[in-house]
Parts: structure tokens; C-alpha cells; sequence
């Protein structure tokens, strides 16, 4: 499934969600939403053998970091970043010492 489809049903289940909460309560689940988005880029993830590793993803979840919202840092996942020009290299690199290229499919 591509980003867009992801963000587009994510924001509609909420915007469902919140329309079924009274004007007046509205601001709790929203400050809700954005605490939970300014603390997942505040906090550094865990290791994803740590008990926090589930609530800090619930907590992304929750703070609405999906597609191309989504934390670049993530529990479990690391990034090593090259020149656009230098990917398939890098990429090859990997493939011959079998370490696995994560790819938007296959996340963890």
C-alpha cells in the first residue's frame, strides 16, 4: 500500500473518531494527537527488545506518524545516509555482506 492510501485512510478513520466526540471535548483528543507527535520526535526510540518499544510505537501511531510523516529514527530500523548517486553502490554493499535493505513493503 503507497503512502498516499495510507494517509488518506489514517485521516479519515480519525476525522471519523473525532466526529463522533462533542465540540465542546474536541480539544483533549486533538492536544492528545499533538502531545503524542511532539514527544515521538522528541524521544529517542528504544531498542526493540525494551518494554517501551510497543508504547513508543502506539505513540507514533497516535500521533499520526505515517507515510511521509514518519519518524526517520524508529525502533529497530537504522539509516545510513549516502549520495543519491552513490545508493545502488551502497546498496550492493549490503546485498553481498546479506545484510537486509528495508524497503517501504517490508518494514519491521
Amino acid at each position: 500500500m503507497n503512502s498516499a492510501v495510507k494517509a488518506a485512510t489514517a485521516t479519515s478513520a480519525i476525522a471519523a473518531l473525532l466526529g463522533t466526540v462533542p465540540a465542546q471535548y474536541a480539544i483533549y483528543p486533538a492536544a492528545v494527537i499533538i502531545l503524542c507527535n511532539v514527544l515521538s520526535a522528541s524521544i529517542q526510540p528504544p531498542p526493540p527488545s525494551s518494554r517501551w518499544s510497543l508504547p513508543y510505537k502506539a505513540m507514533t501511531v497516535l500521533g499520526m506518524n505515517i507515510g511521509w510523516a514518519v519518524n526517520r529514527i524508529q525502533v529497530g530500523v537504522t539509516g545510513v545516509p549516502v549520495p543519491r548517486d552513490h545508493a545502488q553502490a551502497a546498496k550492493a554493499v549490503l546485498a553481498e555482506a546479506n545484510i537486509p535493505v528495508i524497503t517501504e513493503d517490508k518494514m519491521p
